[in-house]
């Protein structure tokens, strides 16, 4: 499996704008094959501060995510509404029996 683990600090003045944007991303990211799950979150303790967790079934599904250009257009106008650059981190990982 892959896990994506993004964290965004929005611009005060484009909160609205940013949560209408991605969730347009989320709406597109579930119907992809392979996408096991994918949410926004936002922090309790850090104003305007969102994170991205998403997993994908193996690597090849996670690659498919990025080339779609139907995606490109919403992400590029996430990237305006930040005030600071979009740092995301990637792994990879097995699930595991817990008895």
């Amino acid at each position: 499996m892959i896990f994506l683990y993004t964290h965004m600090q929005v611009k005060p003045e484009q909160e609205r704008a940013f949560l209408e944007v991605s969730n347009s991303i989320l709406q597109k990211v579930r119907k992809e094959e392979g996408n096991i799950m994918c949410d926004f979150l936002k922090s309790t303790e850090q104003e305007y501060t969102y994170k991205v967790v998403g997993i994908w079934k193996d690597a090849e599904a996670y690659k498919a995510h990025f080339p779609r250009e139907e995606l490109q257009e919403d992400h590029d106008k996430v990237l305006m509404l930040l005030s600071s650059p979009m740092k995301a981190e990637v792994f990879s990982g097995d699930s595991i029996e817990l008895e």
